[in-house]
This record gives C-alpha cells, structure tokens and sequence, in this order.
C-alpha cells in the first residue's frame, strides 16, 4: 500500500470512528420506577417538562412522535416516562433522535430512537 493510499486508508477509519461515536443507543422507559410502580404512559415535551409545552403524538395507530423536524430546535426535547403510582422519569433526548413511540395495553413500552 502506498503511503497516499495508507493515509486515505486511516481517515476513512477514523472517519467511521466519529461517526461511530455520534450515534446513540435507543432510549426507553424503565419498566418499573425506583418505587416500584409500572410503566403507564410517556410524553415528549419541547423545553424542560415544568415548562408545560408537551409535544401531540403523531399519527393514528398507537402513540408516536416524528422528531426530525425538532433537530434544529434550540430547545431540548424530553421523554416523560410516567408510572402508574404517579412517578415520573425525565430523560433529556440527543439533538440526533427521530422518533419515541409509546406502545402496549398490559405492559406498556417507551422509547426513542
């Protein structure tokens, strides 16, 4: 290998390093609160959820949200993971996140990827 073929070599890796890097794990709701409650439910909020400014689900089959067009938002997105003793979970989303979805009658699931 050539030495410009060996440095083209090494920027694609490290390349595909950061881009490794940058990606995020799906984010979801434990099943069970610290106080031992079951998931119920959970909402995406635009800004810290005291501010009130919950997001509307999108679509007509289960509970979703298409986030792609918040990217450029200034403000944070959050998932509210909410239990049915009446706890609630804020998680901050990443800037990077597409969709949460809400899903499930018995055992009910949330998460965002």
């Amino acid at each position: 290998m050539s030495s410009s073929e060996t440095g083209l070599f090494g920027a694609a890796l490290l390349g595909l390093s950061l881009l490794a890097g940058c990606a995020h794990a799906e984010i979801a709701c434990p099943a069970k609160a610290a106080g031992g409650g079951t998931l119920s439910g959970a909402q995406v909020f635009d800004g810290p959820p005291e501010e009130l400014a919950s997001l509307a689900p999108d679509g007509d089959e289960g509970v979703s949200w298409d986030l792609k067009g918040y990217r450029d938002n200034p403000r944070e997105l959050y998932l509210v993971c909410e239990y049915a003793d009446g706890a609630k979970q804020n998680m901050r989303l990443p800037k990077d996140v597409s969709e949460c979805t809400v899903a499930g009658k018995g055992e009910v699931t949330a998460r965002c990827n």
